[in-house]
């Protein structure tokens, strides 16, 4: 679900910090870089969700937020679900986080 929530997220007007975060997680996760030639439209992340049923739990979750602020809770949710799966791996193999 991780590789489906970054793309989703990818297809977001990102200010720069947040494709900066967007691309490092995306190597993280995927292991490599991301390619962003395909330009799609502003509302695409949120169909993308939609199918995923994540943006309507997402925006039930913020009491009506702003459309960033529901973005901001999807990127949130994507880092805890990265931070879980990274824990799990470093704790097998003896590492610290």
């Amino acid at each position: 679900m991780i590789v489906q929530l970054l793309h989703a997220l990818t297809n977001y007007d990102l200010d720069e910090e947040e494709e900066a975060l967007i691309r490092y997680l995306y190597v993280l996760h995927i292991g490599k870089e991301w390619d962003r030639e395909k330009k799609e439209k502003k509302d695409d992340w949120r169909q993308q969700f939609e199918k995923m049923n994540i943006y309507k739990e997402a925006w039930c979750a913020s009491e009506h937020a702003t459309e960033r602020e529901v973005f901001r809770l999807l990127l949130c949710k994507c880092l805890k679900q990265l931070h879980k799966q990274l824990s799990h791996i470093c704790a097998h193999s003896g590492q610290a986080l």
